[in-house]
C-alpha cells in the first residue's frame, strides 16, 4: 500500500506514458462511508485494525499493476492503467458491493464497511495527477450524495 506522495509520483508516470504513447487508464477513488463512527463506536484501535484490514482486501483485490495508495485518513485511490472508463466504473461498483457483502472481523467486532466510489480517466489530454485525482474525488462525492 502505497502513501499518497508514491501514489502520486506513479500516478505522474502513467500520464507521461499516456502522454507519450497515447495510452489511457483510469483512476478509481474509494472512501469509506460513515467511517468515523465505527472510531468513535468502537475506539481508533479498532478503526486503525480496520483499516489495515482495508488495505490488505484492496491489495490483494487488484492486479499487481493496479498500485493502490492511501491518499489520507479512510480515503483509498488505485491507478487503473489501460481500463477505460465504464470498465472502471464496474470495477468501483463491484469492489463497493463487495465491501458491503463481506464483514471485516476486527478482534472480537465484526464491520460491515460501504464505501462511496469515483472515477476518473486519463489519456494523452490528461494535465496533472492532482486534477485527476480530484476529478476522482468530485465523482466519488457526487455518488455519495446520490446515496444519501
Amino acid at each position: 500500500m502505497w502513501n499518497r506522495r508514491r501514489f502520486e509520483e506513479e500516478v505522474t508516470r502513467h500520464l507521461q506514458e499516456a502522454k507519450r504513447y497515447g495510452v489511457s487508464g483510469s483512476v478509481l477513488y474509494l472512501d469509506i462511508d460513515r467511517f468515523k463512527q465505527v472510531n468513535d463506536s468502537y475506539g481508533h484501535h479498532v478503526g486503525d485494525e480496520a483499516l489495515k484490514k482495508l488495505a490488505l482486501v484492496l491489495k490483494h483485490r487488484f492486479r499487481a499493476t493496479d498500485p493502490v495508495g492511501r491518499l489520507g485518513g479512510d480515503e483509498f485511490a488505485v491507478l487503473l492503467p489501460r481500463v477505460d472508463e465504464k470498465r472502471a466504473e464496474e470495477i468501483a461498483s463491484d469492489l463497493a458491493s463487495s465491501l458491503a457483502a463481506d464483514p471485516l472481523t476486527v478482534g472480537d467486532e465484526i464491520l460491515t464497511l460501504s464505501a462511496s466510489t469515483g472515477v476518473a480517466c486519463y489519456d494523452r489530454e490528461s494535465v496533472s495527477v492532482s486534477e485527476l485525482i480530484m476529478q476522482a474525488d468530485r465523482s466519488m462525492y457526487v455518488a455519495k450524495r446520490q446515496q444519501g
